[in-house]
């Protein structure tokens, strides 16, 4: 009995009629179209690798080609949070990078020959099938075990460079191989689908002792509030003069949650994110009223904590009431605040109190701008990655403009944040920005009575 190949919902005219027998050359050159067609849906948009091997018609050839075949298996990992800190563009861009790096290894690196085909598991994990011929019997895992340590160093090296420490912190980078044993009584298919269960599970079970590892550490700095506060000085550009400071929480010096990066990832992956920021605000204020600096303080917070019974039950304490009129909170969330009505009515008692609003990373893609025209804050904070090399951006500093055009019908001050060399400060000035921090005019430290 013939099969019908016509799709649902799609006839024409000439499908009323008899269908003709296709034939041999025209079914041939319908399944080519169809394969290359497949095989262009199977890119993953990111990484532009593939996402399967080989198309199912070549299984069967697969080990015909190549009698002994390896699995190497990477993976990013470590935090959760990663993507949830900093957005997924920035972790397209992680993964792209990866993807390049592991590209140009494939058609140059010292084992290019031996390899077979490099895919995409389409989240955050990359296959390589390698060709075991001619390798002696009793060194291929050692073979594997060795291409999977290099590779690991290639994109530690590769992300390094691309984005720093801050986000390779976050990132941890797990591998796992095995040697692929053809058995002509299992299907081609499902060996190599089992293969890359098996070696992704293997590198689960890494990250997983790895995470328990960092998690009971992180959970120790949450028991015994082993959090501190630097200040990093904020300046008046014209007269380089300081009429304040931002307050920055960081864990234990010398470990791996001294970065508040690595500390509020992992408590989003441990569902601790308002203990850990009531305790990086308990430390500001402690670090505030024992030394009583000069100027407006800036303290983080999230749109979240405003709304917590934590933080409202702070504001009628003596240290949050003493503090208040040189306070302002910097709003943080990096996600869209949800409902502005109920976000305007929980700032309402802070600025009864006389607590100011500032909006941070502006230009990041996360404060928006109508989150600045919805929230109407008292201080527009420019994001670092907008003010960096402002100098030779002409985009950039069209960009700052529009902040300061926007800070003058706000009657908000604007802050940049980030600045790093002379020459940014320099323009930064010339644009009409009057106040900023960074590295250029003083790096974050524990505040002293000289102060």
């Amino acid at each position: 009995m013939k099969k019908n190949t016509a799709r649902k919902g799609r006839s024409s005219p000439a499908s009323l009629s008899a269908p003709e027998t296709p034939s041999v050359l025209t079914t041939l050159t319908n399944l080519e179209r169809d394969e290359s067609r497949l095989r262009q849906d199977l890119i993953d948009p990111v990484t532009a690798l593939p996402l399967l091997p080989v198309l199912h018609s070549d299984y069967d050839l697969l080990f015909d080609h190549y009698p002994h075949l390896g699995l190497v298996y990477l993976q990013t990992g470590k935090f959760s949070g990663l993507e949830s800190a900093y957005g997924w563009e920035l972790f397209d861009e992680i993964l792209r990078t990866s993807a390049y790096a592991l590209r140009d290894w494939s058609a140059a690196g010292e084992w290019h020959d031996r390899l077979v085909s490099l895919h995409f598991n389409g989240v955050d994990g990359f296959y390589f099938l390698v060709n075991l011929s001619e390798v002696a019997s009793e060194t291929p895992h050692l073979i594997l075990e060795l291409i999977g340590h290099q590779l690991r160093d290639l994109l530690y090296d590769a992300l390094s460079k691309k984005f720093g420490a801050s986000v390779i912190d976050l990132l941890g980078i797990y591998h796992s191989s095995l040697k692929l044993d053809p058995d002509p009584q299992v299907r081609i298919s499902r060996l190599l689908h089992r293969a890359f269960k098996e070696t992704s599970r293997s590198v689960s079970r890494a990250e997983n002792k790895e995470k328990n590892s960092l998690e009971q550490e992180f959970r120790n700095i949450i028991t015994h509030r082993r959090v501190r506060t630097v200040f990093q000085p904020i300046f008046h550009l014209p007269k380089q003069q300081r009429v304040g400071f931002e307050g920055l929480s960081r864990g234990p010096e010398g470990s791996i949650f001294e970065s508040p990066d690595t500390m509020f990832a992992a408590a989003r992956d441990n569902s601790l994110l308002m203990e850990l920021e009531s305790i990086c605000q308990a430390s500001a204020l402690e670090a505030l009223v024992q030394m009583k600096p000069p100027g407006r303080i800036f303290l983080n917070t999230s749109s979240n904590f405003i709304s917590h019974p934590v933080f409202t039950k702070r504001l009628k304490e003596p240290a949050m009431k003493k503090m208040a009129p040189s306070l302002v909170l910097e709003i943080t969330e990096k996600e869209a605040i949800q409902n502005y009505h109920d976000f305007r009515k929980d700032i309402e008692p802070l600025r009864k109190a006389g607590i100011r609003i500032a909006v941070d990373d502006a230009g990041s893609g996360y404060a928006d701008l109508e989150s600045i025209a919805e929230v109407k804050p008292d201080y527009i904070k420019i994001a670092n990655s907008i003010t960096r090399r402002v100098a030779y951006d002409l985009i950039k500093q069209e960009i700052i403009s529009t902040f300061l055009n926007l800070g003058r019908k706000l009657k908000s001050t604007v802050i940049a944040e980030g600045i790093e060399n002379r020459e940014d400060f320099q323009v930064l000035k010339r644009l009409g920005v009057e106040y900023g921090q960074g590295y250029f005019l003083g790096r974050p430290a524990e505040l002293t009575s000289s102060r």
